[in-house]
Protein backbone atom coordinates (compact mmCIF):
# COMPACT_ATOMS: atom_id res chain seq x y z
CA UNK A 1 0.00 0.00 0.00
CA UNK A 2 0.95 3.83 -0.91
CA UNK A 3 0.58 6.75 1.50
CA UNK A 4 0.19 8.88 -1.13
CA UNK A 5 -3.08 10.83 -1.25
CA UNK A 6 -4.00 13.60 -3.73
CA UNK A 7 -2.88 16.68 -3.15
CA UNK A 8 -4.92 19.74 -3.06
CA UNK A 9 -4.82 22.75 -5.30
CA UNK A 10 -3.73 25.23 -3.22
CA UNK A 11 -1.60 24.98 0.22
CA UNK A 12 0.16 27.07 2.31
CA UNK A 13 4.04 26.47 1.39
CA UNK A 14 5.04 25.57 5.18
CA UNK A 15 3.00 22.66 4.76
CA UNK A 16 4.78 21.25 1.85
CA UNK A 17 6.86 18.59 3.80
CA UNK A 18 3.58 17.09 5.03
CA UNK A 19 2.54 16.48 1.30
CA UNK A 20 5.87 15.68 -0.61
CA UNK A 21 6.20 12.39 0.73
CA UNK A 22 9.96 11.77 -0.94
CA UNK A 23 10.22 8.55 -0.31
CA UNK A 24 6.40 7.14 -1.38
CA UNK A 25 7.18 9.06 -4.82
CA UNK A 26 10.42 7.72 -5.40
CA UNK A 27 8.71 4.20 -5.02
CA UNK A 28 6.10 4.62 -7.28
CA UNK A 29 8.36 6.41 -9.91
CA UNK A 30 10.77 3.14 -9.45
CA UNK A 31 8.36 0.56 -9.78
CA UNK A 32 6.90 2.39 -12.56
CA UNK A 33 10.42 2.34 -14.44
CA UNK A 34 10.71 -1.08 -13.55
CA UNK A 35 7.04 -2.11 -15.12
CA UNK A 36 7.90 -0.01 -18.33
CA UNK A 37 11.84 -1.44 -18.64
CA UNK A 38 9.84 -4.94 -18.52
CA UNK A 39 7.28 -4.07 -20.60
CA UNK A 40 9.54 -3.14 -23.30
CA UNK A 41 11.73 -6.05 -23.49
CA UNK A 42 8.35 -8.47 -23.94
CA UNK A 43 6.60 -6.03 -26.45
CA UNK A 44 10.18 -5.67 -28.39
CA UNK A 45 10.05 -9.66 -28.88
CA UNK A 46 8.78 -10.67 -32.15
CA UNK A 47 6.04 -13.65 -32.11
CA UNK A 48 7.76 -16.58 -31.87
CA UNK A 49 6.66 -20.26 -32.48
CA UNK A 50 6.90 -22.74 -29.30
CA UNK A 51 6.61 -26.11 -30.87
CA UNK A 52 3.57 -25.26 -33.19
CA UNK A 53 2.10 -23.16 -30.91
CA UNK A 54 2.31 -19.63 -32.07
CA UNK A 55 2.72 -17.20 -28.96
CA UNK A 56 2.33 -13.55 -29.31
CA UNK A 57 4.31 -11.42 -26.72
CA UNK A 58 1.75 -8.40 -26.41
CA UNK A 59 -1.03 -11.27 -25.73
CA UNK A 60 1.03 -13.18 -23.49
CA UNK A 61 2.09 -9.60 -21.49
CA UNK A 62 -1.64 -8.93 -21.42
CA UNK A 63 -3.37 -12.29 -20.28
CA UNK A 64 -0.33 -12.13 -17.72
CA UNK A 65 -1.72 -8.66 -16.39
CA UNK A 66 -5.65 -10.06 -16.23
CA UNK A 67 -4.70 -12.85 -14.57
CA UNK A 68 -2.89 -11.04 -12.11
CA UNK A 69 -5.64 -8.41 -11.85
CA UNK A 70 -8.69 -10.89 -10.84
CA UNK A 71 -6.14 -12.42 -8.27
CA UNK A 72 -5.70 -9.59 -6.63
CA UNK A 73 -9.61 -8.18 -7.08
CA UNK A 74 -10.79 -11.38 -5.94
CA UNK A 75 -8.17 -11.92 -2.49
CA UNK A 76 -9.50 -8.29 -1.56
CA UNK A 77 -12.69 -9.32 -1.68
CA UNK A 78 -12.47 -12.78 -0.01
CA UNK A 79 -10.57 -11.59 2.88
CA UNK A 80 -12.72 -7.87 3.27
CA UNK A 81 -15.90 -9.70 3.18
CA UNK A 82 -16.02 -11.91 5.88
CA UNK A 83 -18.16 -11.46 8.83
CA UNK A 84 -18.88 -13.62 11.64
CA UNK A 85 -22.18 -14.59 12.51
CA UNK A 86 -23.63 -12.54 15.22
CA UNK A 87 -27.14 -12.76 16.91
CA UNK A 88 -27.29 -9.39 16.96
CA UNK A 89 -29.02 -7.93 13.35
CA UNK A 90 -28.00 -4.07 14.43
CA UNK A 91 -24.34 -5.01 14.55
CA UNK A 92 -24.53 -6.95 11.60
CA UNK A 93 -25.02 -4.34 9.13
CA UNK A 94 -22.87 -2.10 10.52
CA UNK A 95 -19.95 -4.88 10.33
CA UNK A 96 -21.58 -4.68 6.56
CA UNK A 97 -21.12 -0.70 6.36
CA UNK A 98 -17.79 -0.60 7.38
CA UNK A 99 -16.66 -3.33 5.14
CA UNK A 100 -18.08 -2.22 2.15
CA UNK A 101 -15.94 1.07 2.38
CA UNK A 102 -13.05 -0.28 3.40
CA UNK A 103 -12.91 -2.45 0.33
CA UNK A 104 -14.26 0.20 -1.67
CA UNK A 105 -11.36 1.78 -0.41
CA UNK A 106 -8.86 -0.99 -1.30
CA UNK A 107 -10.02 -1.98 -5.08
CA UNK A 108 -10.34 2.34 -5.78
CA UNK A 109 -6.41 2.50 -4.61
CA UNK A 110 -5.99 -0.60 -6.81
CA UNK A 111 -7.85 0.69 -9.51
CA UNK A 112 -5.83 3.66 -9.44
CA UNK A 113 -2.74 2.30 -9.14
CA UNK A 114 -3.80 0.12 -12.81
CA UNK A 115 -4.74 3.19 -14.73
CA UNK A 116 -1.41 4.66 -13.64
CA UNK A 117 0.41 2.01 -15.32
CA UNK A 118 -1.87 1.54 -18.35
CA UNK A 119 0.38 3.69 -20.58
CA UNK A 120 3.36 2.08 -19.88
CA UNK A 121 2.18 -1.46 -20.29
CA UNK A 122 0.35 -0.59 -23.93
CA UNK A 123 -3.02 -1.88 -22.31
CA UNK A 124 -6.56 -0.35 -22.09
CA UNK A 125 -6.94 -0.38 -18.85
CA UNK A 126 -10.56 1.19 -18.22
CA UNK A 127 -11.62 -1.65 -20.62
CA UNK A 128 -9.67 -4.45 -18.83
CA UNK A 129 -10.66 -3.26 -15.04
CA UNK A 130 -13.86 -3.11 -16.05
CA UNK A 131 -13.96 -6.62 -18.10
CA UNK A 132 -12.03 -8.49 -15.22
CA UNK A 133 -13.94 -6.79 -12.54
CA UNK A 134 -17.35 -8.17 -13.87
CA UNK A 135 -15.95 -11.85 -13.71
Amino acid sequence: RTSLHVLPLKFERKILKEHCKLDARFNLAYNTHQISVFTEGILNMKTTLFGVIEVEPQQLLEDGIRKELVWRIAKELNSSLQFASESSKHRGTADMDSALISVGDKLGSLQQSFEHIQDYIKVYGLKVWQEEFTR
